[in-house]
């Protein structure tokens, strides 16, 4: 076997390699994320995070529920006008293309 052989199969399967660890890469990482968006989620480990890092009582934590209701609430309204202001965008887009 010559060494362009080996070259062009090494280079082939070091491709191979970047493209199917891209694809897995790009679908574990959009699995992660739509997990990590659920407000149920973000709120538990909101919760979570501030009981951890200011020692709340039980009474505190429970004080701290309806604010971070209220900021899910603000979360989910922002994003959904951020998704509406940038649908435009993307349907231009996808017709200039």
């Amino acid at each position: 076997m010559s060494k362009l052989k080996i070259s062009l199969y090494l280079t082939a399967l070091f491709l191979a390699g970047m493209v199917s660890g891209a694809f897995l890469t790009h679908q574990i990482s959009k699995r992660i994320m739509a997990h990590m968006m659920q407000p149920s989620v973000m709120a538990e480990r909101w919760r979570h995070d501030l009981e951890g890092k200011l020692s709340l009582t039980l009474e505190q934590s429970a004080k701290i529920k309806p604010i971070i209701a209220d900021g899910m609430d603000a979360f989910r309204t922002a994003f959904h006008d951020q998704m509406q202001l940038s649908l435009p965008i993307a349907t231009l887009a996808s017709r200039l293309n």
